[in-house]
């Protein structure tokens, strides 16, 4: 399968690997692709989603699937040391690929609290009712609206929509099965014992993700506190993002 990815070249070494969440796109990193960030810039569509195609096997959706496909677009398409920045699923599929990317030099992840086995889930997130939403295939337009508001920052939904309208409702159900067939690993472990940096962005708006646990990890080497933002941070609060993603590059790669 031919995914849609885009790749922006930079001038300074070290690239930067965009991963997005559950019915989301690329597309939320817009804006610091636009940015003046002088790293490559690589970001793709997983299977289903945004401007990649639709697969007729649904276990092209699944967690182990989606894993191995992250693994191996970072080994093909990478040709230097890099951070792996993922949001919310994305995020989750950034943790567990970690074994398998020796050129991974750090991770930045939001909307992801990494997770452990078996699944704590209730320690993880917060008591949120939009959440199972995104493990359904087909929707309501009632929660569809009830879903989006994971994000803070109205002004940004439009995008959010679209992308959940747009995303092969297959991918929903699959993901919900991949959880029951026991594809989630054990992504607290796997962040505690990681030698390398692991970077945390929370908005502070955001009502799924349990902070408090977080805090309380092994192996997290700083957290961002975003005022203003939800879910998903390079979308609500660009300029914010950019920033702090400028400092984790210079900070990783040398300014």
């Amino acid at each position: 399968m031919k995914l849609f990815s885009e790749t922006r070249k930079g001038r300074r070494p070290g690239s930067l690997v965009f991963v997005h969440g559950n019915s989301s796109s690329s597309a939320v990193f817009d804006d610091i692709f636009a940015s003046d960030l002088a790293n490559t810039l690589i970001r793709f569509d997983l299977p289903g989603h945004g401007q990649s195609p639709r697969s007729e096997d649904p276990e092209a959706y699944q967690i182990g699937s989606s894993r191995k496909l992250l693994v191996d677009f970072c080994n093909s398409e990478v040709d230097e040391e890099f951070i792996l920045v993922g949001n919310s699923l994305g995020g989750h599929l950034v943790m567990e690929s970690l074994p398998h990317l020796s050129s991974c030099v750090a991770v930045v992840i939001f909307g992801a609290p990494p997770i452990a086995v078996p699944l704590n889930m209730e320690e993880a997130f917060l008591p949120n009712e939009a959440l199972p939403i995104y493990l359904k295939g087909e929707f309501t337009e009632e929660e569809i609206d009830q879903a989006i508001p994971l994000a803070a920052n109205g002004s940004r939904f439009e995008r959010l929509f679209a992308d959940f309208r747009a995303t092969d409702p297959s991918c929903r159900d699959s993901l919900a099965a991949s959880i029951g067939l026991g594809q989630a690993q054990d992504q607290r472990n796997i962040v505690a014992s990681w030698p390398r940096p692991v970077y945390v962005l929370h908005g502070r708006q955001d009502i799924s993700v349990n902070l408090d646990y977080i805090k309380g990890l092994e192996g997290i080497t700083r957290i961002y506190e975003i005022e203003g933002c939800g879910h998903y941070p390079s979308l609500e609060q660009p300029t914010e993002f950019n920033s702090i993603m400028s400092e984790i590059v210079g900070e990783v790669f040398g300014s």
